[in-house]
């Protein structure tokens, strides 16, 4: 038995959950009315789609999806491996690969098997990298029929979606949070961060960049008209370690921001103290566009386009919390975990 208790009693239940407790952990929530309405939803929107699809169950209730191996391009996991990738594990070393069948290339959507034929789940195949499948889908689950990647990264999206719902996020006070966590929210190498009406992405693996027209597609399905427009960063140092050769100008381990909006157009600029314009001029970092964003009732100005990964520190705000009622009435610039009041 697990008690949770207080005001925060929902955020704390919720990352139980999702941190890898099984349906048979019992639950105890105290504290007010609706405290213990928000635990349950949390409990109802995690363990159903998050949990369940991780151990390898149905994506939803009452929902029962059988897969089996559909494409002749296949990676056989080696044999007494199997148990990793059953148990969720969303990462295939290529320590753990026997062989490959089908002559796949980098990019390319691959069936994991295990030693006797048996499907396991299907991912997106990279030769060059140390994961040599980066598994989207698994057996059972509701997305796992089609091998449709822009299928799998709408579900995650709305999962993921329904995950910070459940703890409050956006709210009144708070409109920048951090809505894909990578391997946490199943869709590994893929970073995504609100920043009010801007989305910022960070892409750290070949498959992101493969298919980034499927993943812009489901974040303008998911966000619709609330969001304004997307940032495209990509980490050169990861991806490159992930076997990436693609041509960019940025210099080696930087970040490199497209900024698409309305109209379709593209800025580009790199993640250092200076960018580069939609025409190809240098900029300083304080000429970009700023966003203002709040957290805990405080305002912030932040910049996706620059600084560390997606701009800011979206995973890092117990010190906004605590700086709260000791800065309100100051105009805040956020970078990294310094806050800046005028």
């Amino acid at each position: 038995m697990i008690q949770v208790t207080g005001r925060r009693a929902e955020k704390a239940l919720l990352l139980l959950l999702c941190l890898g407790k099984r349906s048979s952990t019992a639950f105890q929530v105290r504290g007010p009315v609706t405290t213990a309405r928000r635990a349950t939803a949390a409990v109802h929107v995690c363990r159903p789609r998050a949990l369940s699809s991780v151990a390898g169950a149905v994506a939803e209730p009452g929902t029962t999806v059988a897969c089996s191996r559909k494409l002749s391009k296949a990676v056989v996991v080696a044999r007494g491996k199997a148990r990793l990738f059953w148990d969720g594990n969303p990462l295939v070393y290529g320590g753990a690969v026997s062989r490959v069948e089908g002559d796949p290339a980098a990019g390319d959507v691959v069936d994991v098997i295990d030693s006797s034929g048996k499907f396991i789940a299907w991912g997106v195949y990279n030769p060059d990298s140390m994961y040599r499948v980066r598994i989207l889908a698994r057996e059972g689950e509701a997305v796992c029929h089609d091998r449709d990647v822009g299928a799998v990264v709408k579900e995650r999206l709305l999962t993921a979606r329904d995950a910070r719902r459940a703890i409050g996020l956006p709210n009144a006070k708070t409109d920048t949070y951090r809505l894909v966590n990578g391997e946490g929210d199943r869709l590994s190498g893929l970073v995504v961060d609100v920043f009010a009406g801007v989305v910022g992405v960070s892409s750290s693996a070949v498959w992101v960049e493969a298919f980034r027209p499927e993943i812009e597609g489901a974040l303008g399905e998911v966000f619709g008209a609330d969001a304004t427009e997307i940032i495209w960063r990509r980490s050169d140092g990861r991806l490159q370690q992930d076997g990436w050769k693609g041509n960019n100008q940025s210099s080696p381990g930087a970040a490199v921001a497209e900024t698409t909006g309305a109209d379709g157009k593209a800025a580009r600029a790199a993640g250092s103290s200076e960018g580069v314009g939609v025409a190809g001029e240098k900029r300083l970092r304080s000429d970009a566009p700023s966003t203002v964003v709040r957290e805990h009732g405080l305002e912030f100005e932040v910049r996706p386009q620059f600084g560390q990964k997606t701009g800011e520190k979206n995973t890092a705000n117990v010190g906004t919390v605590l700086a709260q009622g000791l800065i309100e009435g100051f105009t805040v610039r956020h970078s990294g975990y310094v806050l800046h009041c005028n």
